[in-house]
């Protein structure tokens, strides 16, 4: 079943409908209730290695940046890739990072 937003323009996948772990509507979701929320927001997606994290929070990119309006600025930072010094704030206010 193809995915529908009121606020995005979700794009389609090449793997929709074997999506056995529903991702793709779950990445949905939580960008919609994101993008809906007041007031100041923390999140952190936690979860063992190798279980989807840095693939969700991609996806959870690619939806945010399809938004109507207003377009949220999207700003993606992989430790993994991106890390050079032990505390990451200092990697973050040091390298560039991705906007979109």
């Amino acid at each position: 079943m193809a995915l529908r937003s009121q606020l995005f323009d979700v794009l389609q996948r090449e793997w929709e409908g074997i999506d056995q772990l529903d991702r793709d509507r779950r990445a949905l979701a939580f960008c919609e209730a994101l993008v809906t929320a007041t007031g100041p927001s923390l999140v952190l997606v936690n979860g063992e290695w190798g279980a989807g994290k840095t693939f969700f929070l991609e996806r959870c990119a690619e939806i945010l940046r399809s938004a109507r309006h207003p377009k949220p600025r999207v700003i993606e930072f992989n430790a993994w890739r991106q890390s050079h010094f032990k505390d990451p704030l200092l990697d973050v206010g040091s390298r560039e990072v991705v906007c979109a």
